[in-house]
């Protein structure tokens, strides 16, 4: 492929409920939307149905497609829902119990019933080798072929078909723990071999290796789907490079993702991140709130100044997640949520989701539980017949049925009580989404009113308002496609990729050990970053790196993440190094030890290939005259009232909606509250404002 075939695009997002995709003519600016509903039991399949009705729409046939850039989720449900491969860890002799001991932490530190969660790998399958390297290198013990035979042996009886291998200092000195996986891969060549230190060679020797054990776990899975997915677009002629999202809000070949399917675990929300900045840029705006609300969960993250933040932990499902990732926090509420009554009488939404099968009860595919989608249908935001543009009708009736018997068991009564428990319902779901984004904020030392919220995901627009005026936000902006936006935001994400190399060294002089270490271990970095794009694509253009550092002062318990200029990593960048330490712990903590000495712990460094970008469509302004408008009963703040209707599509730059209203499209609506307007500028963004 070369740079100049790169014509039309497609974006793909595949979620618990709807898979979205989105097409760019890089020509014309032209943009397609398609939303498919998600095939959980075989999601290639979705992603092939809505491939072709995208083209379709579009007018295109499959051979015109140049790339496609695939965000999934597939591997997250795998690890939250404990489906992925049986597993098996190999470990140094006498660290059998390594997930067992973990953190030492329990859920609960006040309640002596709680328990720590089950173990990704059984203990019976936790496999001892004599094999043990120390800290400087020197291999202490190598396993002798007996040693491979007893393993090989209790690998095969055991019956896995992933095993993860993790040693003792292998984050410095890899060697040992690569022969063995490699051993093992030659003698058991059905079972897929993860090497920790291949995947991410960092100090903490238990989150090593329970990133090495993820990216095991979900590695069958995830290459039974690529295959999957590879003979359905082949099969319908197409043969454009595929590409797939990752954690840090990036993109990587197919080949580096099989080796490495743990950098996909959070790839759909990040892509969404990554636009919502681009789109915010737009709009004039830097600090934003993403608010992406979709079937299953609300996602969440900050962007201070336009740049998405990085953190270099999360956790997933139950384990600490040890790699680079946008930051999002999610939470279970979303539009599939069930709403539902606790043995006290009260009213419950969520976590629990009814998913894309069998969906809300409004969907007809068999849901029985009411969810906060059939909140929306009942209360009149959404209309039976305008769902997915008319391809999927609604169901009124049922929904209004399940709400009401849920109505009547706390004590609801009068003809309208279905939609007063809807609206309560509601109500809880804000009150959950902004607790947990004014805890996002707290935490950052962050005030949520200078922050502009983006809303985007089949729900977003829907709810975003209510959480707007529950927070005391100024300002919404919904982007043009809101349902599809991590699918578009796959378009526009660059070749990116992190690295980490662990140090352990006190910050020393200009002439010093750590003074000559680090521009060699950056030079190395390099190297590996040039060879690895080079490998990749040839469609990456720009390439750029930046540069962090994990500090602390001597004695404390956890590092800081510290930006560092190039200057920093060249020789001499040592007072470089405590000066943004320092200004970093006052800007965290309010107070800096000058007189301290300080640690580096770890060096990490980002590459990223920049891809051509994304040419955005322009609205025109209108020439005369205001948007065809009709009205619709909903039911707002206790009462019916008279809401506007205004078609997305009919909007000019400029055109401005006043709330009570809502602005209809195919993939999702917004609801403007009474007070509140719409406003549509140019590059087709509304910006959702206090009158």
């Amino acid at each position: 492929m070369t740079k100049t075939k790169l014509r039309f695009r497609i974006g793909v997002d595949v979620g618990g409920t709807f898979t979205d995709l989105v097409l760019s003519d890089s020509q014309t600016g032209r943009l397609v939307f398609f939303k498919e509903p998600s095939t959980p039991s075989d999601p290639s399949e979705a992603v092939e149905k809505g491939i072709l009705g995208l083209l379709d729409r579009a007018g295109l046939q499959p051979a015109d497609v140049d790339l496609i850039v695939h965000g999934t989720t597939i591997g997250l449900n795998a690890i939250i829902q404990r489906r992925g491969a049986p597993l098996a860890l190999v470990v140094s002799k006498g660290n059998r119990d390594i997930f067992e001991i973990g953190r030492g932490k329990v859920p609960d530190a006040f309640d002596l019933r709680s328990t720590k969660e089950d173990s990704l790998v059984p203990r019976e399958l936790v496999f001892e080798l004599p094999a043990r390297t120390l800290y400087d290198g020197t291999i202490e013990e190598r396993p002798a072929p007996e040693d491979y035979d007893r393993l090989v042996a209790a690998l095969k009886a055991s019956g896995v078909s992933a095993v993860a291998v993790t040693f003792l200092n292998s984050y410095l000195h890899p060697e040992l723990e690569a022969e063995v996986a490699q051993t093992i891969r030659e003698r058991l060549p059905g079972v897929l071999v993860t090497a920790s230190a291949a995947i991410w060679p960092e100090i903490r020797e238990f989150e090593r290796a329970l990133v090495a054990s993820l990216n095991a776990y979900i590695n069958p899975l995830m290459g039974a789907y690529f295959d999957r997915l590879e003979e359905r677009l082949a099969g319908n002629g197409i043969t454009a490079q595929l590409l797939l999202t990752t954690n840090n809000g990036g993109t990587l070949g197919l080949d580096t993702v099989r080796a490495r399917p743990i950098e996909t675990v959070l790839s759909g929300p990040s892509a969404g991140v990554v636009s919502s900045a681009r789109l915010a840029e737009l709009a004039e705006t830097k600090n934003i709130i993403t608010f992406d609300m979709g079937g299953t969960s609300s996602d969440m993250a900050v962007s201070v100044g336009g740049k998405p933040e990085l953190a270099t932990y999360t956790t997933v499902g139950d384990f600490p997640l040890m790699l680079p990732v946008v930051n999002v926090s999610a939470i279970g509420a979303g539009g599939g949520s069930i709403i539902w009554v606790d043995g006290q009488g009260v009213l419950k939404v969520g976590p629990v989701s009814a998913g894309a099968q069998p969906g809300p009860i409004c969907y007809r595919r068999g849901g029985t539980e009411p969810t906060v989608t059939d909140c929306y249908l009942v209360t009149g935001m959404l209309a039976e017949d305008g769902f997915l543009g008319g391809r999927m009708k609604l169901d009124r009736e049922s929904a209004q049925k399940a709400l009401d018997a849920l109505a009547e068991k706390i004590g609801l009564t009068g003809p309208d009580r279905a939609c007063l428990l809807a609206e309560a319902a509601l109500q809880i779901a804000t009150a959950k989404m902004a607790t947990e984004l004014l805890k996002t904020c707290a935490k950052r030392g962050l005030n949520p009113r200078e922050f502009t919220l983006i809303a985007y995901g089949g729900a977003g627009p829907t709810h975003a308002n209510f959480l707007a005026e529950e927070i005391g936000l100024s300002a919404v902006l919904v982007p043009p496609s809101p349902g599809t936006l991590c699918a578009f935001g796959a378009l526009m994400t660059d070749f990116k990729r992190d690295y980490v190399r662990t140090i352990r060294r006190r910050v020393d002089g200009a002439d010093g050990e750590v003074a000559r270490l680090i521009p060699d271990l950056a030079e190395s970095l390099r190297v590996q970053a040039a060879e690895w794009l080079e490998q990749e694509s040839d469609i990456a253009g720009e390439i750029v790196t930046s540069w962090t550092a994990d500090l602390r002062y001597a004695g404390e318990g956890h590092e800081l993440t510290v930006e560092l200029e190039g200057a920093a990593i060249e020789p001499g960048g040592m007072e470089t190094i405590r000066e943004s330490y320092h200004a970093k712990h006052m800007a965290i903590y309010g107070f800096q030890e000058l007189e301290s000495e300080i640690d580096v712990i770890s060096l990490r460094s980002q590459v990223v290939g920049k891809m051509p970008e994304i040419v955005l469509p322009v609205v025109a302004p209108r020439g005369a005259g205001k948007p065809p408008t009709e009205t619709r009963r909903v039911f707002s703040r206790g009462a019916w009232i008279e809401a506007a209707v205004v078609a997305r599509g009919d909007l000019f730059a400029g055109d401005v909606v006043h709330g009570p209203a809502l602005v209809t499209q195919e993939d999702t609506t917004t609801w403007i509250l009474s007070g509140w307007k719409g406003t549509m500028d140019s590059s087709g963004i509304i910006t959702v404002t206090r009158s």
